[in-house]
């Protein structure tokens, strides 16, 4: 094989190797993100004093009730969760909602910033403050 072969092959080989390790990372992030949603798929009603809260996490979709009879507010948004940060993010019309979350069998833990605010440090602290609150579910089945 000539030298300018040679050189043309291996720049083939090397862009063909990138193409692969670069399909096989996005598939694998895609993978997993689809597993954590399905982690907190499902709907989820509020324990510990918010039972007034119903979340149902369906695809990429949060609906959220308040109250139970009658239905006082229903919101539609957008989420995103990140399992090794803990964060999830929601989209809604009014801004940016930043938080942290944990399932823990069937009980989800929420602490979430209020809107356009930074998310909250930890999930440790209960109850509210000026700028985050926390909220515990537990899944319907």
């Amino acid at each position: 094989m000539s030298e300018g072969r040679r050189k043309l092959w291996f720049q083939f080989s090397l862009a063909t190797m990138l193409m692969i390790v670069t399909t096989a990372a996005l598939v694998s992030f895609g993978i997993r993100a689809h597993l954590e949603r399905s982690r907190i798929h499902g709907t989820w009603r509020g324990a510990n004093g918010d039972e007034r809260y119903t979340m149902t996490f369906a695809g990429e979709r949060l609906t959220m009730r308040l109250g139970t009879n009658p239905i006082l507010a229903t919101r539609e948004s957008r989420f995103r969760v990140e399992r090794q940060s803990g964060f999830i993010d929601i989209h809604r019309d009014d801004g940016l909602q930043l938080g942290l979350y944990a399932v823990d069998g069937d009980t989800l833990t929420l602490k979430l910033a209020r809107v356009n605010l930074p998310r909250p440090k930890d999930l440790a602290s209960n109850g509210r403050s000026r700028n985050a609150r926390r909220y515990i579910f537990e899944r319907q089945h």
